[in-house]
């Protein structure tokens, strides 16, 4: 964890985690910092996506959901990292190192 942002997931001791979904929130800064941050991942060659679309943001669920806030300040503040096992220690430090420079150029 950085002043930048922090990993959604906690691997608690003792567990063993599966990591089907690596997301990222990002700290202070609005979805369309986030869409940046995206697709300067993407030029990278990161393959990004953004998290679940918020239950009250479908039409569908809008008479059944009563809305917090919750959901869309993660939806618009994350976005969901390359998750593999294929992913070798070198691909998650280059993601890593990638993040940073972003932030330490912008």
């Amino acid at each position: 964890e950085n002043s930048y942002f922090k990993l959604t997931q906690k691997i608690l001791k003792g567990a063993k985690p599966v990591f089907w979904l690596n997301s990222i929130l990002f700290k202070n800064i609005n979805k369309e910092k986030v869409i940046k941050i995206g697709n300067f991942l993407k030029k990278h060659g990161i393959e990004i996506r953004s998290g679940f679309w918020p239950l009250s943001n479908l039409k569908g669920f809008k008479p059944l959901i009563v809305q917090s806030g919750n959901s869309k300040k993660i939806f618009e503040q994350s976005l969901v990292l390359p998750s593999s096992w294929n992913l070798s220690k070198t691909n998650i430090q280059f993601i890593y190192r990638k993040l940073l420079s972003y932030f330490e150029k912008n």
